[in-house]
């Protein structure tokens, strides 16, 4: 979408265009100016509603603000007379929610398995402040993107946070398999997490309903 965050920002900003209400997570105020220049009333989650919210059963501080958005998108809704809500029923149902592929938890024997599709290096540096809290030290953490991406500047990020860290491009079925095979098959303890596109995460469940069904 861009190389910058100003330009991936004006990008993004076509899809706020014939929407009722308009929302944002905080944003740096140069990523505001571009959204707000398309959209002057866009409303802006202050960071303390995420910390307001109850004990989720979704992992990470990046998905308390994700939760916090949806709270704060229906009660905006609400106000404007398009959703009837049902306050107390709305807020457990998120706070119930999971989303597959997001810090997903998957146990296979002694080993916890973590699957993040986080695939930018935005991305794994909003996984970092919750990282510690699910493994100290995570017995490996591999990294799979696409061969047209280079996600190496997350090498020194990722690096103190695991036994065994493995970066690479190619995020193909045979790559894929064959990274979890030497790390995670390979051991039979520990935490790990798979990490670097979307695809990688579906080939990696993919790997994991395999492997667990042959162990079964």
């Amino acid at each position: 979408l861009g190389d910058t965050l100003e330009a991936i920002a004006g990008e993004k900003a076509w899809a706020m265009d014939g929407c009722a209400v308009a929302l944002s997570a905080p944003q740096p105020e140069a990523v505001l100016r571009v959204l707000k220049a398309r959209r002057p009333d866009l409303v802006v989650l202050d960071a303390a509603e995420a910390e307001a919210m109850p004990p989720l059963r979704a992992v990470g501080g990046h998905q308390r603000l994700n939760a916090a958005l949806a709270w704060r998108m229906l009660r905006l809704l609400s106000q404007k007379g398009m959703v009837a809500l049902r306050e107390a029923k709305a807020l457990a149902a998120i706070a119930a929610s999971e989303i597959p592929g997001r810090l997903q938890r998957i146990d296979w024997g002694r080993r916890r398995i973590w699957l993040d599709a986080a695939h930018n290096l935005h991305a794994i540096q909003a996984l970092l402040p919750s990282l510690k809290a699910l493994a100290d030290p995570f017995e490996a953490i591999i990294v799979l993107t696409r061969g047209d991406r280079d996600l190496a500047a997350a090498e020194p990020l990722l690096q103190p946070l695991a036994r065994h860290l493995h970066i690479g491009r190619g995020n193909e079925r045979a790559d894929v398999f064959r990274a979890l095979d030497d790390t995670i098959a390979a051991r039979d303890e520990g935490d790990f997490l798979v990490t670097g596109s979307f695809i990688t995460i579906d080939l990696a469940s993919e790997w994991l309903e395999m492997v667990r069904g042959i162990a079964a």
